[in-house]
């Protein structure tokens, strides 16, 4: 998924959130199309792209998951 950025180097950008539902019903609400989804053993994720192509991830843990 390469981004339209000059920037070659630049993957991409991850956030968290502590209610990824809550945050997914919102893009839903916003008509911001989530373009994956992941379950992992610590939580789950969305992806999305911003207005540039770039790939932003957010990652809800399980309660108690400490990043690192």
């Amino acid at each position: 998924r390469a981004g339209r950025s000059d920037d070659a180097d630049f993957y991409h950008m991850g956030f968290t959130t502590r209610d990824l539902g809550a945050f997914r019903a919102r893009l839903e609400r916003e008509g911001i199309a989530v373009i994956e989804q992941a379950k992992r053993e610590e939580g789950e994720a969305v992806y999305l792209q911003d207005p540039d192509g770039h790939e932003i991830e957010v990652v809800g843990y399980k309660p108690g998951y400490v990043y690192g």
